[in-house]
């Protein structure tokens, strides 16, 4: 089984997550709920990664690595 980090970086200003993957092209996705782009991942990654990739969909996991920046005091 291989893992493909996938990050998740909050853009404050758009209102969204969005998600790309350096060893899979083309998998990108935005989302404003951080649960729906994880569902949104599960249904669209493997096709991405056998679109994008050599890899074999059936041996690959997805990592979600997820970034937010939170402010200290309100």
């Amino acid at each position: 089984m291989m893992d493909l980090i996938v990050r998740a970086i909050w853009d404050g200003e758009a209102g969204v997550w969005t998600a790309d993957c350096v060893d899979a092209p083309g998998l990108i996705l935005e989302h404003p709920d951080l649960d729906e782009l994880i569902e949104a991942l599960a249904d669209l990654g493997p096709d991405l990664v056998a679109a994008n990739t050599k890899f074999d969909p059936k041996a690959v996991r997805f990592k979600l690595v997820a970034e937010r920046l939170v402010a200290a005091t309100p």
